[in-house]
């Protein structure tokens, strides 16, 4: 891998990578941007930030826990420069705890998480307590989040009946929901032995710990073509 070097950037520098090339094309919170390059030319962009859920607050100290919430390259890549990029992040942040997900809908089962030796703790949502199903929502063609249902029917001048629930508001109003797979959940905990002691025990006294998923993956259009190629990089 001497041909590639990873590199801390400002995340305007690659965000064209984040709203066209990664799957999702909407922003994210991000903390720490990081560059794969190949010679002067970035071929991987990936993203950490803090996580939307409040829970990991609960078992993580404040300033210790990240997401990964963003990871692309162009395609085509060498087998082993992905897991070669993530790798060398994971060694040089520092003491952090990384939460991240794959998802089946989009045909990822995580194996660069795998690949990389992260503990995998099952399909769902952090809090083990909260049971509720994983969804979709739709109106006039254009997805909105779940979390923002409620306040999104207002702006858009819904009629909310009191006796329905939320779905049943969103659908009576012309909105679409498509049930959802749950996420892969990952963790993996950087930094030195204490540190890494410490919170894999947490981790592994809240969460179950399973055999890694397997199953074909899917390999979504990351043929976008990236206009700012060459950007200056930052000293970690």
């Amino acid at each position: 891998m001497n041909k590639y070097n990873v590199q801390r950037v400002d995340y305007k520098d690659v965000e064209e990578w984040i709203l066209n090339k990664h799957y999702a094309k909407r922003r994210c919170n991000v903390m720490f941007a990081f560059a794969l390059f190949k010679g002067l030319e970035v071929v991987g962009v990936c993203t950490l930030g803090m996580p939307p859920t409040p829970f990991l607050s609960k078992l993580f100290e404040k300033g210790t826990y990240l997401e990964l919430n963003r990871l692309v390259t162009n395609e085509l890549m060498e087998k082993n420069a992905l897991s070669f990029f993530v790798g060398k992040i994971l060694r040089d942040i520092g003491n952090y705890c990384v939460v991240s997900y794959a998802d089946p809908n989009n045909g990822h089962n995580g194996y660069i998480y795998q690949a990389t030796n992260w503990i995998y703790t099952g399909a769902g949502r952090v809090n083990q307590k909260d049971k509720r199903g994983v969804n979709k929502f739709f109106y006039n063609g254009k997805e909105f989040h779940e979390r923002h249902i409620p306040e999104t029917m207002s702006k858009l001048g819904f009629y909310i009946d009191k006796k329905k629930t939320k779905n049943e508001n969103w659908t009576s109003n012309g909105g679409e929901i498509i049930p959802q797979k749950r996420k892969h959940r990952y963790f993996y905990v950087c930094g030195d032995k204490s540190f890494k002691r410490k919170n894999i025990k947490i981790i592994k006294n809240h969460f179950n710990v399973y055999d890694y998923p397997k199953g074909d993956n899917t390999n979504y259009d990351a043929s976008y073509e990236i206009k700012n190629k060459y950007i200056q990089h930052k000293l970690f």
